[in-house]
Protein backbone atom coordinates (compact mmCIF):
# COMPACT_ATOMS: atom_id res chain seq x y z
CA UNK A 1 0.00 0.00 0.00
CA UNK A 2 1.77 3.57 -0.64
CA UNK A 3 2.11 6.02 1.81
CA UNK A 4 -0.52 8.19 0.13
CA UNK A 5 -2.81 5.28 0.44
CA UNK A 6 -1.88 5.14 4.56
CA UNK A 7 -1.95 8.54 5.24
CA UNK A 8 -5.38 9.40 3.53
CA UNK A 9 -6.74 6.43 6.23
CA UNK A 10 -5.23 7.88 9.03
CA UNK A 11 -6.61 10.92 8.12
CA UNK A 12 -9.97 9.52 8.12
CA UNK A 13 -9.74 7.80 11.54
CA UNK A 14 -8.04 10.77 13.40
CA UNK A 15 -10.97 12.80 11.95
CA UNK A 16 -13.32 10.20 13.23
CA UNK A 17 -12.03 10.47 16.65
CA UNK A 18 -12.44 13.90 17.15
CA UNK A 19 -15.70 13.97 15.89
CA UNK A 20 -16.39 11.35 18.52
CA UNK A 21 -14.95 12.84 21.00
CA UNK A 22 -15.59 16.60 20.79
CA UNK A 23 -19.28 16.10 22.69
CA UNK A 24 -17.01 14.71 26.07
CA UNK A 25 -14.27 17.31 25.53
CA UNK A 26 -17.34 20.42 25.55
CA UNK A 27 -19.08 18.64 28.59
CA UNK A 28 -15.65 18.48 30.52
CA UNK A 29 -14.94 21.91 29.80
CA UNK A 30 -18.75 23.41 30.49
CA UNK A 31 -20.32 20.72 33.02
CA UNK A 32 -24.02 21.38 33.48
CA UNK A 33 -25.21 23.55 35.61
CA UNK A 34 -27.07 22.91 39.58
CA UNK A 35 -30.47 24.55 38.06
CA UNK A 36 -30.72 22.73 34.86
CA UNK A 37 -33.94 20.24 35.31
CA UNK A 38 -32.07 17.45 35.44
CA UNK A 39 -29.63 17.84 37.49
CA UNK A 40 -32.40 18.97 40.17
CA UNK A 41 -34.26 16.12 39.85
CA UNK A 42 -31.62 13.38 40.61
CA UNK A 43 -30.12 15.36 43.67
CA UNK A 44 -33.85 15.90 45.17
CA UNK A 45 -34.96 12.13 44.55
CA UNK A 46 -38.28 13.84 43.43
CA UNK A 47 -40.02 13.61 40.00
CA UNK A 48 -40.71 17.04 38.46
CA UNK A 49 -44.69 15.71 38.35
CA UNK A 50 -44.78 15.67 41.89
CA UNK A 51 -42.39 18.42 42.95
CA UNK A 52 -45.94 21.05 42.60
CA UNK A 53 -47.54 18.90 45.20
CA UNK A 54 -45.07 19.68 47.97
CA UNK A 55 -46.83 23.17 48.53
CA UNK A 56 -50.48 22.02 48.51
CA UNK A 57 -49.95 19.98 52.17
CA UNK A 58 -52.63 21.03 54.39
CA UNK A 59 -52.06 24.19 56.51
CA UNK A 60 -52.44 22.28 60.17
CA UNK A 61 -50.27 19.66 59.07
CA UNK A 62 -46.21 20.92 58.65
CA UNK A 63 -44.76 21.42 55.51
CA UNK A 64 -41.57 19.56 54.06
CA UNK A 65 -39.37 20.39 50.96
CA UNK A 66 -36.63 18.41 50.26
CA UNK A 67 -33.78 20.46 49.58
CA UNK A 68 -30.20 20.09 47.38
CA UNK A 69 -27.65 18.71 49.33
CA UNK A 70 -23.96 17.95 48.21
CA UNK A 71 -24.23 14.83 48.89
CA UNK A 72 -27.35 13.28 45.67
CA UNK A 73 -28.23 9.90 48.37
CA UNK A 74 -29.21 11.22 50.79
CA UNK A 75 -32.70 13.35 50.87
CA UNK A 76 -32.97 16.65 53.11
CA UNK A 77 -36.76 17.97 54.61
CA UNK A 78 -36.35 21.22 55.91
CA UNK A 79 -39.23 21.84 59.18
CA UNK A 80 -40.99 24.69 59.17
CA UNK A 81 -42.68 23.55 62.36
CA UNK A 82 -42.16 24.54 65.91
CA UNK A 83 -40.53 21.59 68.08
CA UNK A 84 -43.41 20.41 71.33
CA UNK A 85 -42.61 19.01 74.31
CA UNK A 86 -45.00 16.51 75.95
CA UNK A 87 -44.14 15.54 79.52
CA UNK A 88 -45.24 12.41 81.13
CA UNK A 89 -45.78 12.18 85.11
CA UNK A 90 -46.19 8.88 86.37
CA UNK A 91 -46.00 7.87 90.28
CA UNK A 92 -42.83 6.00 88.97
CA UNK A 93 -40.58 7.80 86.81
CA UNK A 94 -40.73 10.92 84.49
CA UNK A 95 -40.45 11.32 81.04
CA UNK A 96 -40.11 14.39 77.79
CA UNK A 97 -40.97 13.30 74.44
CA UNK A 98 -40.48 15.58 71.52
CA UNK A 99 -42.10 15.95 68.31
CA UNK A 100 -39.14 16.01 66.49
CA UNK A 101 -38.55 12.21 65.24
CA UNK A 102 -42.28 11.81 66.04
CA UNK A 103 -41.95 11.34 69.85
CA UNK A 104 -38.49 11.18 70.37
CA UNK A 105 -37.48 10.50 74.30
CA UNK A 106 -35.51 13.02 75.39
CA UNK A 107 -35.49 12.58 79.33
CA UNK A 108 -36.33 9.40 81.48
CA UNK A 109 -35.93 10.07 85.51
CA UNK A 110 -36.72 6.80 87.68
CA UNK A 111 -38.33 7.94 90.77
CA UNK A 112 -37.15 5.56 93.07
CA UNK A 113 -33.53 5.22 91.85
CA UNK A 114 -31.19 7.50 93.33
CA UNK A 115 -27.84 8.21 90.48
CA UNK A 116 -24.68 9.36 91.47
CA UNK A 117 -26.00 12.29 92.90
CA UNK A 118 -28.56 11.12 95.23
CA UNK A 119 -31.41 12.49 93.11
CA UNK A 120 -33.56 10.98 91.06
CA UNK A 121 -31.50 8.67 88.53
CA UNK A 122 -32.02 9.71 84.90
CA UNK A 123 -31.67 7.37 82.83
CA UNK A 124 -31.32 9.52 79.38
CA UNK A 125 -31.25 13.20 78.58
CA UNK A 126 -30.64 14.28 75.34
CA UNK A 127 -31.98 16.97 73.34
CA UNK A 128 -29.90 15.61 70.08
CA UNK A 129 -33.06 13.88 69.06
CA UNK A 130 -33.42 10.41 67.33
CA UNK A 131 -34.41 8.24 69.20
CA UNK A 132 -37.47 5.83 67.80
CA UNK A 133 -36.75 7.83 64.82
CA UNK A 134 -37.36 6.53 61.22
CA UNK A 135 -35.25 6.67 58.39
CA UNK A 136 -36.05 4.95 54.92
CA UNK A 137 -35.20 4.57 51.43
CA UNK A 138 -37.04 6.13 48.38
CA UNK A 139 -38.05 5.08 45.09
CA UNK A 140 -35.24 6.57 44.13
CA UNK A 141 -32.65 5.35 46.51
CA UNK A 142 -32.14 8.36 48.33
CA UNK A 143 -32.09 7.72 52.14
CA UNK A 144 -34.44 10.00 54.20
CA UNK A 145 -34.51 10.79 57.49
CA UNK A 146 -37.46 11.56 59.71
CA UNK A 147 -36.15 11.22 63.13
CA UNK A 148 -34.60 15.11 62.87
CA UNK A 149 -38.12 16.86 62.07
CA UNK A 150 -41.34 17.59 64.19
CA UNK A 151 -44.16 15.29 63.73
CA UNK A 152 -47.56 16.34 64.36
CA UNK A 153 -48.89 15.27 67.65
CA UNK A 154 -52.64 14.36 69.17
CA UNK A 155 -54.16 14.86 71.12
CA UNK A 156 -52.90 18.85 70.31
CA UNK A 157 -51.72 21.42 72.45
CA UNK A 158 -51.34 18.43 75.26
CA UNK A 159 -47.96 19.37 76.92
CA UNK A 160 -48.29 17.57 80.27
CA UNK A 161 -50.23 13.67 80.85
CA UNK A 162 -50.33 12.89 84.25
CA UNK A 163 -51.04 9.46 84.79
CA UNK A 164 -51.54 7.76 88.37
CA UNK A 165 -52.10 3.45 89.21
CA UNK A 166 -54.04 2.23 87.29
CA UNK A 167 -54.30 4.54 84.88
CA UNK A 168 -53.13 4.90 81.09
CA UNK A 169 -52.48 7.11 78.54
CA UNK A 170 -52.28 7.49 74.74
CA UNK A 171 -50.37 9.98 72.16
CA UNK A 172 -49.92 10.14 69.10
CA UNK A 173 -47.55 11.38 66.44
CA UNK A 174 -48.15 11.94 62.38
CA UNK A 175 -45.84 13.00 59.86
CA UNK A 176 -47.93 13.65 56.14
CA UNK A 177 -45.57 12.38 53.40
CA UNK A 178 -45.51 14.82 50.48
CA UNK A 179 -47.52 12.20 48.22
CA UNK A 180 -50.28 13.07 50.46
CA UNK A 181 -49.90 9.57 53.00
CA UNK A 182 -49.02 9.69 56.25
CA UNK A 183 -46.79 7.99 59.06
CA UNK A 184 -48.49 7.37 62.78
CA UNK A 185 -46.44 6.75 65.46
CA UNK A 186 -48.77 5.69 68.46
CA UNK A 187 -47.59 5.56 72.52
CA UNK A 188 -49.59 4.26 75.21
CA UNK A 189 -47.70 4.49 78.74
CA UNK A 190 -49.14 3.18 82.07
CA UNK A 191 -48.63 4.35 85.45
CA UNK A 192 -48.34 1.17 86.84
CA UNK A 193 -45.04 -0.30 85.27
CA UNK A 194 -41.65 1.54 83.33
CA UNK A 195 -42.69 -0.08 80.15
CA UNK A 196 -44.53 1.24 77.88
CA UNK A 197 -45.95 0.63 74.12
CA UNK A 198 -45.18 1.78 71.13
CA UNK A 199 -47.26 0.81 67.16
CA UNK A 200 -45.78 1.91 64.25
CA UNK A 201 -48.51 2.58 61.30
CA UNK A 202 -46.10 2.81 58.21
CA UNK A 203 -48.65 1.43 55.62
CA UNK A 204 -48.31 5.17 54.11
CA UNK A 205 -44.87 4.29 52.96
CA UNK A 206 -45.88 2.00 50.83
CA UNK A 207 -45.51 3.77 47.65
CA UNK A 208 -42.45 5.86 48.94
CA UNK A 209 -40.00 3.14 49.83
CA UNK A 210 -38.19 -0.06 48.44
CA UNK A 211 -39.75 -2.79 49.23
CA UNK A 212 -41.42 -0.93 52.19
CA UNK A 213 -39.01 -1.54 54.30
CA UNK A 214 -38.07 1.19 56.99
CA UNK A 215 -35.15 1.57 59.83
CA UNK A 216 -36.64 2.14 63.50
CA UNK A 217 -33.32 3.75 65.43
CA UNK A 218 -32.14 4.38 68.71
CA UNK A 219 -28.92 6.99 68.70
CA UNK A 220 -28.90 8.38 72.58
CA UNK A 221 -27.00 6.00 74.83
CA UNK A 222 -27.83 5.32 78.54
CA UNK A 223 -26.34 7.36 80.91
CA UNK A 224 -24.28 6.50 83.80
CA UNK A 225 -25.98 6.29 87.15
CA UNK A 226 -22.89 4.85 89.28
CA UNK A 227 -20.22 6.72 90.88
CA UNK A 228 -17.27 4.86 89.74
CA UNK A 229 -17.52 4.98 85.68
CA UNK A 230 -14.95 2.30 85.50
CA UNK A 231 -17.02 -0.11 86.99
CA UNK A 232 -20.39 0.65 84.94
CA UNK A 233 -18.95 0.69 82.12
CA UNK A 234 -17.66 -3.67 83.09
CA UNK A 235 -21.57 -4.27 82.72
CA UNK A 236 -22.45 -1.90 79.54
CA UNK A 237 -23.78 -3.91 76.63
CA UNK A 238 -26.14 -3.93 73.77
CA UNK A 239 -28.35 -6.88 73.44
CA UNK A 240 -30.73 -8.25 71.06
CA UNK A 241 -32.63 -11.83 70.75
CA UNK A 242 -32.38 -12.98 67.36
CA UNK A 243 -34.33 -16.15 66.66
CA UNK A 244 -33.62 -18.52 69.85
CA UNK A 245 -29.99 -16.41 70.10
CA UNK A 246 -29.09 -13.69 72.36
CA UNK A 247 -26.38 -11.67 70.97
CA UNK A 248 -24.34 -9.04 73.05
CA UNK A 249 -22.50 -6.12 72.25
CA UNK A 250 -19.54 -5.43 74.52
CA UNK A 251 -19.54 -1.59 75.15
CA UNK A 252 -15.53 0.39 74.57
CA UNK A 253 -14.39 3.27 75.81
CA UNK A 254 -13.88 6.04 72.93
CA UNK A 255 -14.50 3.69 70.73
CA UNK A 256 -17.46 3.09 67.93
CA UNK A 257 -18.68 -0.43 67.42
CA UNK A 258 -20.93 -2.04 64.88
CA UNK A 259 -22.52 -4.99 64.28
CA UNK A 260 -25.44 -6.21 61.46
CA UNK A 261 -27.52 -8.58 61.48
CA UNK A 262 -29.83 -10.58 60.09
CA UNK A 263 -32.83 -12.53 60.84
CA UNK A 264 -36.01 -12.75 63.32
CA UNK A 265 -35.38 -9.71 66.11
CA UNK A 266 -37.71 -10.18 69.07
CA UNK A 267 -36.28 -7.58 71.38
CA UNK A 268 -33.10 -5.58 70.99
CA UNK A 269 -31.85 -3.40 74.49
CA UNK A 270 -29.06 -1.23 75.81
CA UNK A 271 -28.11 -2.01 79.58
CA UNK A 272 -25.83 -0.52 81.98
CA UNK A 273 -25.22 -2.05 85.45
CA UNK A 274 -28.62 -2.35 86.79
CA UNK A 275 -30.86 -0.78 83.83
Amino acid sequence: MKNTDKNTILAILLIGLILVMTPSYLRWLNPPSLESPEVDNLILGVDSAVAPELRTIDSDVPIYDPVIRTQPEEAELIDTAEEIIVSIETPLYSASLSSRGGGSIISWVLKEYQGPDKNPAKLLSSYKGGNLGIRFVNVNRDTVDLSRINWTPSPENQSYISIDYGQSADISFTFRLPNGFSIRKSFRFNGDGYDFSLDIDASGLSGSTINNRFTLSWDTPLLPTEKYLVDEMQYARAVALLGDDVEELDAVANKVEREYYDGNVSWAATRTKYF
